[in-house]
């Protein structure tokens, strides 16, 4: 009993250093976003003397943060719209019907989500510049769907396994046809799995920096990571605290959503791993 009782607390040692070295950094961005430019250069990691949110109103006001913000939002709307619609088709096909190539196919799928956006760069570039998408926020989130398509077939797929086929055959000896089977059997049973996507894919496309930098060129198409790089860049230089301010405003959104939606995150990681 002993022997476990140490074992326990190695491991949640272990894990609060973990958990407190990821943490650290955006407590850390946080705390320094509601200090002025003197406190911060004479008390970088300690807790604000006096709170002010004069950096968030500047960064807001200064940076274009609502363009930002709504161009961040419709490629995400876009992007995953047609991401997790064309992925949810595709598994199911890959679950519903037996032909010769799916595994061929799924590991195709794989191999695609192997694949780095640094390293497709070039290439998607020179396609963009082939279909006119350059300097298109629809353009780049085409872009995400297409990046992001490989994970989201592979991780629904998992998914639309654990549907018990003898569903779909009551289905169709009721009268059901395949698309009414699809959207009245099938995603209502992978709800979870829905979920987990649509975060895990949201956040991706939120985040996303080096495919919207080398896609988008004008200053009021920039998404947020872009924006604020640029503008860190072009005027934040002298104030680390109007930089704070403006990562903490981006990173809101990304913290909200992920605490509203946690529980269903969880149960569908949980799901993917028992089930799938």
């Amino acid at each position: 009993m002993k022997t476990k009782l140490w074992k326990k607390i190695i491991i949640y040692i272990i894990l609060g250093i973990l958990v407190i070295t990821a943490l650290y950094p955006l407590i850390w961005m946080f705390l320094s976003s509601f200090k002025s430019d003197g406190e911060f250069l004479i008390n970088r990691f300690g807790w604000p003397r006096q709170f002010t949110f004069q950096n968030y109103i500047n960064a807001w006001n200064r940076a274009n943060f609502p363009r930002f913000f709504l161009n961040s939002g419709l490629a995400a709307v876009i992007a995953l719209t047609i991401m997790i619609g064309l992925a949810c088709m595709v598994a199911f096909a890959f679950t519903r019907y037996d032909f010769a190539v799916s595994n061929k196919l799924m590991m195709y799928f794989i191999v695609g989500q192997m694949l780095s956006a640094q390293v497709m760069l070039i290439a998607v570039y020179l396609v963009a510049i082939a279909f006119h998408m350059v300097d298109s926020i629809p353009g780049l989130a085409l872009f995400y769907a297409a990046s992001g398509l490989p994970f989201t077939i592979f991780l629904l797929n998992g998914f639309f396994r654990t549907v018990p086929r003898e569903l779909y055959e009551a289905a169709e000896i009721d009268g059901y046809h395949d698309f009414k089977i699809f959207t009245s059997i099938a995603i209502p049973l992978v709800k979870p799995g829905l979920a987990t996507a649509l975060i895990i894919q949201f956040m991706y496309v939120w985040n996303e920096f080096p495919l919207s930098l080398i896609v988008i060129s004008s200053p009021d198409k920039n998404t947020l990571p872009v924006g604020i790089y640029r503008v860190v860049n072009d005027m934040y230089y002298s104030s680390h605290t109007l930089a704070c301010a403006g990562l903490a405003l981006t990173a809101i959104p990304v913290i909200v959503i992920y605490a509203l939606f946690q529980k269903q995150f969880m149960e569908g990681m949980t799901a993917g791993a028992v089930k799938g």
